[in-house]
Formats: C-alpha cells, sequence, structure tokens
C-alpha cells in the first residue's frame, strides 16, 4: 500500500512537468488520492475554517505503524465539510484533532493542507490540475 503523502513525494522528486503530469496519471485510479486533490482543488468542496490556533501532536511513527492512514479514513471527510451541521464545529475540530494525532505526520500535513485547500507539494498547482483533471472546475455560466 503506497501512502498519500508518499505519492506526493514522488511527484515531488519528478523533475519535468511531463514527469509531474506522468504521476498524476499514474494515481487517477486511486480514489483517497483523488479525493484529495478534488477536496484541495474543486471550488464546489467547502470544508469548516480551521481555527488559526488549531494544534495537534504530529506522529513520530514510521509508515505503516499509525493507528490510520487517509485511504481508510478519506471515506469520513464530509465530516468537515462547512454544510454537514449534524457535528457542531466544536465537534468537528475535536474529530479532526484525533484523526491527524492517529495518521503518520505526512498524511496529517496532507490532510490539513486540503482542508485549507492549500497543498504545500512542490509543483503542485490550480493551473497544473486544472490541466490534468479539469472534471475538478465547473463550467463558467
Amino acid at each position: 500500500m503506497i501512502y498519500i503523502s508518499e505519492i506526493f513525494e514522488e511527484f515531488e522528486k519528478a523533475k519535468t512537468k511531463q514527469d509531474k503530469i506522468a504521476v498524476l496519471q499514474k494515481y487517477y485510479s486511486n480514489n483517497t488520492f483523488m479525493a484529495i486533490l478534488s477536496g484541495t482543488f474543486d471550488p464546489r468542496i467547502e470544508f469548516f475554517k480551521l481555527p488559526r490556533k488549531f494544534t495537534y501532536q504530529p506522529s513520530d511513527v514510521p509508515y505503516g505503524f499509525a493507528f490510520t492512514t487517509l485511504a481508510h479514513e478519506h471515506r469520513n471527510l464530509g465530516f468537515f465539510l462547512e454544510q454537514y451541521t449534524a457535528l457542531p464545529v466544536s465537534g468537528k475540530i475535536m474529530k479532526l484533532k484525533i484523526l491527524v494525532e492517529s495518521l503518520h505526520a505526512g498524511e496529517a500535513e496532507v490532510l490539513i493542507g486540503m482542508l485549507k485547500k492549500k497543498l504545500k507539494i512542490k509543483g503542485l498547482s490550480k493551473s497544473l490540475i486544472k490541466e490534468v483533471f479539469p472534471q475538478f472546475f465547473p463550467p463558467k455560466q
């Protein structure tokens, strides 16, 4: 199993734009990877606002030893949507803190980046994603 943060590491190591596109296309069938990209770049997806002082203790365990993975948890990302009102913001914050502390530190960073819609991945841009995955961007009316 490959971790989402490992995919982004592979992406960052790609030297040319074409190599980066090839990495993105290689993982097109990875539902978790596509959910992270969609959550980050699709303007129709809105997450609740993280508090400025949101803190958590990043896990220091190596890959394969974290309590859970984004691959397992990506189905639960709907809890963090702005329009999900069954859980108050304080509940979302508590749930998120528990989740990110259960993930490998690299995956936690990816999740937080997605929720902020600002993944800190070298070479990953809105224009590149729009070129490779235009389905994330609705046509202008």
